[in-house]
């Protein structure tokens, strides 16, 4: 009779030790840096923030496109008027490792916003973990957390693929001025689909 698995295949811990490889080195092809980055549908789905702290109002979007073309490519914190600090701001990957930390800075202050590039100048890709503390002008602190993507919109990478994909997108260019978000601007990323 003939055996399907010759003999090694038969070990039961081989068998699941080499199990394990496959559908680590599966999982590791599919995933794209620190998530399963199969769609901007799972990026587009998570909440943007849109916090309050005492009279100040912080919005933080929940994608952008590190691709070096001027629009969306600085990830950071948006405020209204009353904002005093922002005393702390990390960005982590799902694994845990850090990329960004900035403290005791204002709101709105691209210089110091997060560029998402890795050492050797690419861009991450991948879904990030944002921890941010902010203090209001009036003596009231609180924390946040939230979860966004960057996705560079280049060849190879992520892309929305639909309109309306796009749509489900906060940037930050969709900051109102005053803290919030306005779903009626412009995103300004028509050329990533």
């Amino acid at each position: 009779m003939m055996r399907l698995f010759p003999k090694f295949f038969r070990q039961p811990v081989l068998f699941v030790l080499l199990g394990s490889i496959i559908i680590t080195f599966l999982y590791c092809e599919k995933d794209n840096e620190n998530v399963g980055l199969s769609s901007v549908d799972q990026c587009c789905a998570m909440p943007h923030l849109e916090g309050v702290v005492g009279n100040a109002k912080v919005y933080v979007p929940n994608i952008f496109t590190p691709n070096n073309d001027g629009i969306n490519d600085l990830f950071g914190v948006f405020s209204n008027d009353s904002v005093e600090v922002i005393e702390s701001f990390i960005i982590k990957d799902k694994a845990g490792k850090t990329h960004f930390t900035n403290e005791n800075f204002k709101a709105d202050d691209f210089s110091e916003f997060w560029d998402g590039q890795k050492s050797n100048g690419d861009p991450h890709v991948g879904i990030f973990v944002f921890d941010l503390t902010v203090v209001s002008q009036d003596g009231q602190t609180a924390s946040f957390s939230g979860e966004f993507c960057s996705c560079p919109c280049e060849e190879g990478s992520c892309t929305f693929q639909t309109v309306s994909n796009l749509l489900k997108c906060t940037f930050g260019t969709q900051h109102n001025g005053a803290g919030g978000y306005e779903p009626s601007f412009d995103p300004g990323e028509q050329n990533c689909f």
